[in-house]
């Protein structure tokens, strides 16, 4: 192996455990800034429940992920590219879980909040959440996301990557039959963009509004959508067109 080679092999080998090790530090951050929110507020949202955990008798079980909170920081900066007035939408939440984003919905001032597991386990805990926020209400609904009927009136999709691509596109099915009876004022929000993003990304009549820094560069060297779909990027923020829905 010539020299030229073998340093870069080495600085490869550097970078990757310099990146390690600052993936380690944020995780265990991310972690004391969860709990201290739990502590606060005397709710119980933190730490990750695999689906393996639970007991679900949905029939979509095993296209389900695991639960994890979104943190403040980022759930606020999706707020913010979303550029509209939160006291004007419903934010729903399809997969809530423990119900973080939930609260942090509430404290966003979205005019009404609602929230849909599949967990019995952990709606529980989610309703349980909203009782002790104090804040606000909100309405959390034990079933499946994809039976949930998409309500005609300005609405905030949120999603933190909660499902497989198949649910995705249950959900989407629902999202265009919202926007073909006329409700052109749906935002879509998908918290951890991965593949299982992908019938959004592939929906004509869905416009990308948004998106992390490290997506701008992807569309800058002629990228489509559906290509972006391969890569694993923080966030995306879409919206129904206000064009008249396709035949």
């Amino acid at each position: 192996m010539g020299i030229a080679k073998a340093l870069s092999l080495s600085n490869f080998r550097a970078t990757l455990a310099r990146l390690s090790t600052q993936a380690r530090l944020a995780r265990r951050v991310k972690d004391i800034l969860d709990y201290i929110f739990d502590w606060s507020h005397g709710t119980r949202t933190a730490g990750i429940v695999p689906l393996e955990q639970l007991h679900i008798e949905s029939r979509r079980k095993d296209l389900g992920v695991f639960y994890a909170p979104v943190p403040g920081y980022e759930f606020r900066k999706l707020i913010r590219y979303l550029k509209i007035r939160p006291e004007k939408y419903t934010f729903i939440d399809f997969g809530c879980g423990k119900g973080r984003a939930l609260l942090y919905a509430i404290n966003h001032g979205f005019r009404r909040v609602v929230g849909i597991e599949f967990s019995e386990a952990l709606s529980k805990i989610a309703v349980e959440n909203v009782a002790k926020y104090r804040r606000g209400a909100a309405e959390v609904i034990f079933g499946d996301a994809a039976d949930f009927v998409i309500p005609d009136e300005p609405c905030v999709l949120y999603f933190a990557n909660p499902f497989s691509e198949v649910v995705t596109q249950e959900i989407l099915s629902g999202v265009y039959d919202a926007y073909r009876s006329g409700n052109h004022d749906i935002y879509i929000i998908w918290y951890n963009t991965t593949p299982n993003t992908r019938p959004l990304l592939e929906a004509a009549w869905l416009k990308l509004v948004a998106g992390e820094s490290t997506v701008t560069p992807y569309l800058r060297e002629g990228r489509t959508l559906l290509q972006m779909a391969e890569f694993s990027l923080p966030f995306s923020i879409f919206r129904v067109s206000h064009d008249p829905p396709p035949d």
